[in-house]
């Protein structure tokens, strides 16, 4: 069976979702995307364009899918910036060198001001 999901639905300004892989364990989901190549890619720090320098691949954690927990495995550019500056690619949906998407953040903020810390950890499956 096949799954057709826009990434403009899902909010990966930037990612083309290739599948949705069912896994065993903590991960219930992972979404594949690869980086969309009609975006040119920004320096997150500045915000001007940059030179594509090399491919690197990431997984970070977002919102239950289905009730599942969800992983996405995405793929963004190192920039050069400069001569010898490099810096990671300005991401609408995630920090650089964050592990959860921004929307999981304010999920979780958003929950601990209500509940008790350990009701939201069971509830979003984080520790």
């Amino acid at each position: 069976m096949s799954l057709t999901i826009p990434a403009r639905i899902v909010g990966l300004r930037g990612q083309c979702i290739q599948r949705l892989d069912v896994e065993d364990g903590v991960h219930g989901l992972v979404l594949q995307c690869r980086r969309d190549e009609r975006h040119a890619p920004v320096d997150h720090r500045t915000g001007l364009r940059g030179r594509p320098n090399r491919r690197l691949r990431r997984r970070v954690y977002d919102l239950p899918l289905m009730g599942r927990p969800l992983a996405l495995e995405i793929e963004y550019f190192e920039v050069a910036v400069g001569r010898s500056d490099r810096r990671t690619e300005h991401l609408d949906f995630v920090g650089p060198g964050s592990r959860y998407t921004h929307r999981l953040g304010h999920r979780v903020s958003a929950l601990c001001r209500h509940m008790h810390l350990s009701a939201v950890a069971r509830m979003t499956g984080l520790a």
